[in-house]
């Protein structure tokens, strides 16, 4: 075996550090090396032929096609001993703090050879992931919209039918008979999910982490399922350009995503980002368990505790601290909130609102803001504008739907627990408006 070696200038002068030799190798050249004990403890090593591969995921789950990065990255190794390396190395490319793990030389399918893998990563701008951010490539399908219908007016529409509207997809909140409003204008009624036009340099129709069905909430089932068309797609970074896929971390800032494990096995968390704007993603931290998520645009400032998962997240989510959330939508100005314990969500223009341990399901449009809730609620239905609500621990709202009707609703404390807001007794109670005395005024259940 022939060693290829180059003299590096460490410096020159008085006191300056002597040459060292570095050994240019292959991958294979220095596994093999390795295997029999050849290496020379300090001695760096040039490994040669080092590209990131990985197999592509289906949320969490591995798909047998593999992604190979479009450009090659020579490492620069250090050999603790004669049989390993230290776990630091560095890029010849740049200035990221690099840890490679040379022995993990199979794909996540546990078949397909790759030369190593980078196992940490972590750019000037803070932008911190537990793969090679910058090569990783996660893919995203598109709504399947030929099995969805058109809204038209004065149609007919069942609860929890999706309907496309302006090439935004929405679900119905209630039974909708003769509607002219268009959805955008019928909050009541209507939604929105996400968008499913065409793709532009601010708007993208591959959001979906799954290539079957995305799952979210809704207004009467725990799960609702959006069919996804498996053929349609594009394979974006973790930190990425929505409309060119461009690789975009020195354009976000301060993002951390914790090592995902399943199984004991490490997983790529599949989470993308993506902004075509600088600076306007950052702040963002994503816990251990936190995988299948996608952002579009002004997405900062979020703590997501450990298990939040497939999450679709579109235009200036900000501020929040989400913790055991998952299967969550949240469509445009959603800002400033505190979830705990809360899964299969659609947010709608929700601002400054905290949801304690126990929210489950909620399904909330259009202006609902200022609002302290903490135990005790499932299957929310909220159309039109709620302010200052205030519902305090210990209250006890019975399990349905719980829709809230226009004209507005402002400034309602909620502080008895005996009490009950709504009574549900199998139908979907409409509220109107609240009484002088602090009660709420019903018309009958929704049918």
């Amino acid at each position: 075996m022939i060693n290829t070696v180059k003299n590096i200038n460490m410096g020159s002068g008085a006191g300056a550090t002597p040459s060292v030799l570095l050994v240019e190798k292959t991958h294979a050249e220095l596994r093999a090396l390795q295997l029999a004990s050849g290496l020379e403890a300090g001695r760096k090593y040039k490994l040669t032929d080092f590209i990131t591969k990985h197999n592509v995921m289906n949320g969490n789950n591995i798909l047998p096609e593999v992604l190979t990065a479009e450009y090659g990255e020579p490492l620069i190794l250090t050999a603790s001993s004669q049989t390993a390396f230290y776990e630091r190395v560095e890029s010849v490319y740049g200035i990221d703090v690099i840890h490679y793990d040379i022995n993990d030389d199979k794909c996540e399918d546990g078949i397909t050879p790759r030369p190593g893998s980078i196992t940490y990563r972590r750019n000037i701008n803070g932008v911190e992931t537990y793969y090679d951010f910058r090569s990783v490539r996660f893919r995203r399908w598109r709504v399947n919209t030929s099995v969805i219908p058109t809204w038209v007016s004065g149609g007919t529409y069942n609860q929890d039918d999706f309907v496309i509207h302006n090439s935004i997809l929405y679900i119905c909140l209630m039974n909708v008979t003769g509607e002219v409003t268009v959805p955008a204008s019928a909050g009541k009624n209507y939604t929105p999910i996400c968008y499913v036009g065409a793709l532009t340099a601010t708007k993208t129709p591959y959001i979906s982490a799954y290539n079957t069905t995305m799952i979210i909430g809704s207004a009467y089932d725990v799960f609702k399922n959006i069919p996804i068309d498996s053929t349609q797609y594009m394979d974006y970074y973790t930190c990425s350009g929505i409309q060119y896929a461009s690789e975009s971390s020195d354009v976000m800032m301060d993002i951390k995503i914790e090592k995902f494990v399943v199984m004991g096995a490490k997983r790529l968390n599949n989470i993308v980002l993506l902004d075509n704007l600088s600076y306007t993603t950052f702040g963002n931290t994503f816990g251990v368990s936190c995988h299948a998520m996608t952002f579009i645009k002004n997405t900062f400032n979020n703590t997501f505790g450990s298990g939040c998962y497939n999450f679709l997240c579109s235009t200036n989510f900000r501020g929040n601290m989400v913790k055991q959330g998952y299967n969550n939508t949240f469509f445009a100005d959603t800002s400033d909130n505190l979830f705990n314990g809360i899964y299969n969500c659609i947010f709608g223009s929700c601002t400054c609102n905290q949801f304690n341990s126990n929210n489950i399901g909620h399904a909330i449009m259009t202006g609902i803001r200022d609002c302290v809730i903490n135990a005790h609620i499932t299957h929310w239905v909220i159309g039109s504008w709620l302010k200052y609500l205030t519902v305090e621990a210990g209250c006890e709202l019975l399990e349905g739907t719980i829709y809230m009707y226009q004209p507005p609703i402002t400034a309602f404390v909620y502080t008895a627990v005996s009490k009950r807001m709504i009574l549900d007794t199998g139908g979907f109670v409409k509220m109107q408006y609240l009484n002088a005395d602090g009660t709420f005024a019903l018309i009958d259940p929704l049918t």
